[in-house]
């Protein structure tokens, strides 16, 4: 087991949306991931923390990078117009500051909407 603290889905959602509002709305899983794991709060030591066999070569940020998009999507935030591609909704372009607690209580609200 590890010592080192990895952030939750929830701490990647508004990295995830400042990665693609950097790319003007719309970006791929790979550039997404670049752009966040760029960012101050990702180590090397987070990237590098795995599952357990057999999902050994898989990395927990990686994985919890996965999770947080399809969150903004439940919660309206982001479309998947083809596969690997993200975009950011008409919602996400209105909103000039992204904060954690409103992303958060916005998936949390359409999950329960949708039965998830």
């Amino acid at each position: 087991m590890t010592d080192i603290a990895l952030p939750s889905v929830r701490d990647l959602y508004v990295p995830v949306m400042l990665a693609i509002r950097k790319f003007g709305g719309e970006s791929d899983n790979y550039a997404i991931a670049d752009e966040v794991i760029e960012m101050p709060n990702i180590t090397e030591e987070q990237l590098a923390v795995t599952y357990k066999p057999p999902r050994d070569k898989e990395s927990k940020v990686l994985s919890r990078l996965i999770w947080a998009r399809s969150h903004l999507k439940i919660a309206g935030y982001l479309v998947s117009p083809r596969r690997t591609v993200w975009k950011m909704t008409e919602t996400a372009h209105r909103v000039h500051h992204f904060d954690r607690e409103e992303l958060m209580e916005a998936v949390i609200e359409a999950r329960a909407k949708h039965g998830y």
